[in-house]
Order: structure tokens, then C-alpha cells, then sequence
């Protein structure tokens, strides 16, 4: 249904649920890479780039679209946002943790080297507990 929504010219990408996640979050959320990807596409091609907000984060624990593919292990999804530009790969969760700190909490091995080939990732970044991201 997500898919379907997004061919309406009229649909708001960026437009957020009750938990301020879009329609990018929840496809990325749950695994729908070729969703993620048509979202994506539709909304900067064609039809005048409607400017969709890839790092707008959720209330609550501001999760971006990039952090919840991370957290869950949809590497086709990560791998697909990080090589986006215009994703912030640094951007953190409420307790300070960016998509590179969950997935190597969670022991996500691909997802870590999908993110730690983005050459603006930083490396040092600390999260609430004072961690820093794994090294190279």
C-alpha cells in the first residue's frame, strides 16, 4: 500500500505518522528495500523532485530512516541510504547514538562496513554512554 501511495503526485513523502515517521521510515523499518528504493527515486526524479527529507528523524527516539535499516539489519537498505549524499551517516538517536553505534551494538558486521566506507563518518563520535564507533 506505502508503494502505491507514492505514485499520487499529490503524496507528501515527508509527510509523518503519530511517531513522526514517514513513509521512508516505516519502509526502511521494515525491510522493503525496493520500496525504500522507489521512494526515493520517484521523490528527486521527474515530477519537479518533491525534496524529500531522508534525515528527518522519528519523536521519541529520533531514529532516521538510515538508523532503523541499521537496527535492524536491512543491509541492501543501508547500504542503498549511505551511498546517498544527502544522508547524514553521523546523525544520532535521542541517546546519542548514530547508525554506525547500533549496528556494531548489535554485532550487524556488513552494516558496519557498509557505513565505515562513507568517507565522512566520524570515527570518534561519542554516543550518551561516552563510546566511540569501531575503528578501522
Amino acid at each position: 500500500m506505502l508503494y502505491e501511495l507514492a505514485l499520487d503526485e499529490r503524496c507528501d513523502l515527508n509527510q509523518a505518522d503519530g511517531d513522526g515517521k514517514t513513509a521512508v521510515h516505516l519502509a526502511a523499518e521494515a525491510g522493503l528495500f525496493k520500496t525504500v528504493v522507489h521512494f526515493v527515486n520517484f521523490a528527486s526524479g521527474g515530477r519537479g523532485g518533491r525534496g524529500l527529507n531522508l534525515n528527518r528523524a522519528s519523536k521519541g527516539h529520533r531514529t532516521t530512516p538510515l538508523i532503523s535499516a541499521a537496527a535492524r539489519n536491512h543491509t541492501g537498505i543501508v547500504q542503498f541510504l549511505a551511498g546517498r549524499p544527502e544522508v547524514d551517516v553521523n546523525a544520532v538517536k535521542r541517546n546519542g547514538d548514530s547508525a554506525l553505534h547500533v549496528a556494531a551494538y548489535f554485532g550487524f558486521k556488513a552494516a558496519v562496513e557498509i557505513l565505515m566506507e562513507r568517507e565522512d563518518v566520524l570515527m570518534e563520535q561519542r554516543n550518551g554512554l561516552n563510546l566511540t564507533q569501531p575503528t578501522k
